[in-house]
């Protein structure tokens, strides 16, 4: 089941909690996952087929914040065996766990895109004016 198409299953689905793994020791992973639990929430799109979307954007995320720091303090690239400058591999892998983390974010409605995509669906109003063009074709 795609978490886009997930719809409130009933009163019952308003007792869905998210709760922060604690494994989990990022702050700011802690947050923001809390800022998207509760606006999930709030639009009523938190149900327990969307909990475990949520758990993985949160492993992703604390991933994406440790890899980070790594490169920050260890660099982009490294000297192999053959003396030649590589890039190192946690760069690769945490340009591969935030395209991942982007993928589900986007699934749930949580970028700006995909926020902006999901309004623009639901105010989707067929208007009748006329193309900017007409003011220039001759008229008949």
């Amino acid at each position: 089941v795609s978490p886009k198409n997930t719809q409130p299953m009933s009163k019952k689905s308003t007792n869905v909690v998210f709760r922060m793994p604690s494994e989990l020791k990022n702050p700011a992973t802690k947050l923001v996952m809390k800022n998207f639990a509760d606006e999930l929430k709030a639009q009523g799109r938190l149900t327990p087929t969307t909990l475990p979307y949520l758990y993985q954007l949160a492993y992703l995320h604390e991933l994406n914040a440790n890899l980070m720091a790594d490169i920050l303090f260890e660099g982009v690239t490294q000297v192999n065996n053959k003396g030649e400058v590589v890039k190192r591999p946690e760069v690769t892998a945490q340009k591969d766990f935030w395209n991942q983390y982007l993928s589900i974010a986007k699934e749930l409605g949580l970028t700006i895109k995909s926020k902006v995509q999901i309004s623009g669906k639901k105010d989707a109003k067929p208007t009748k004016a006329a193309p900017p063009v007409a003011k220039y074709l001759p008229k008949k």
